[in-house]
């Protein structure tokens, strides 16, 4: 439909049909409308916290004919949405650090089988971090270029992977209450929070031009600033390195997929 982006398209595809949707910011509700239309959401809730945002959504579902089909309310995430009403969020178009707030306020809410359809625009590591901590489960995740940058929109199944007390890593004594954590485990949970462990069990050609394109900035960052003084400057270095060494990996995953190494589809 018009007004609405390649990006947000996307974002409305990976919706399970027949998913009764929370549009979560849904400024002028062109996807929540999107999604009426093409028959992919059975209900929708169209949410904002902006009044003004709402006041143009609710002219424009009016417009498409569907004030009927689509609900809207003023709100700060999922706050004035009841337990039930939905079995799928949509939350886009915002910094990660947002999208961790909502989903932690609205944890009452997200109960176990919810979907939730992310798509943070920064701090993308930070949320598959959150996700994982809190027992969700990445069941798809794609990356998509539009009008020039590079955007990853995840499906999530609430609780679909393991539970906080339950964390990859983390193995409980019974004799004591000591925590000892699994190096290797620790390593790749580091690995997966920040490429993504469905993008690199499931990696396309865009996806592997992109650790590629990663590893050539860090290489050619890196060789810029040896040699050059100052302890700030041994300090980014060094992160540089770190970071250098993680996109590695990344491409030795992959690579070890490919000859039958990695972990099955």
């Amino acid at each position: 439909m018009a007004g609405l982006s390649d990006r947000m398209m996307a974002v409305a595809g990976m919706v399970t049909p027949g998913k009764q949707v929370a549009d979560i910011g849904c400024d002028h509700a062109y996807t929540a409308i999107y999604l009426m239309e093409a028959g992919i959401a059975a209900k929708v809730i169209a949410m904002d916290i902006g009044a003004g945002p709402l006041e143009i959504a609710k002219k424009n579902i009016d417009t498409a004919g569907l004030s009927d089909r689509i609900e809207t309310r003023q709100s700060d995430g999922f706050e004035k949405l009841n337990i039930g009403e939905t079995d799928s969020a949509v939350i886009a178009g915002m910094g990660g650090g947002l999208i961790i707030s909502i989903l932690e306020k609205g944890k009452d809410i997200i109960v176990p089988g919810y979907e939730l359809i992310l798509s943070p625009q920064s701090d993308i590591s930070e949320v598959r971090r959150y996700l994982r901590e809190n027992g969700h489960r990445i069941n798809k995740e794609i990356i998509i270029y539009d009008q020039g940058k590079m955007y990853n929109i995840m499906r999530v199944g609430a609780f679909g992977g393991l539970m906080p007390d339950e964390v990859q890593g983390v193995v409980r004594m019974n004799d004591n209450s000591d925590i000892f954590e699994d190096t290797k485990a620790r390593e790749t949970n580091e690995l997966f929070d920040e490429f993504g462990e469905y993008l690199l069990n499931h990696p396309t050609d865009i996806y592997k031009d992109y650790i590629d394109l990663t590893i050539k900035k860090k290489k050619d960052l890196i060789a810029r600033l040896t040699n050059c003084p100052g302890e700030s400057v041994s300090e980014r270095l060094g992160l540089i390195e770190k970071e250098l060494g993680m996109a590695e990996k990344a491409r030795d995953y992959i690579e070890g997929l490919t000859y039958g190494k990695g972990k099955d589809d």
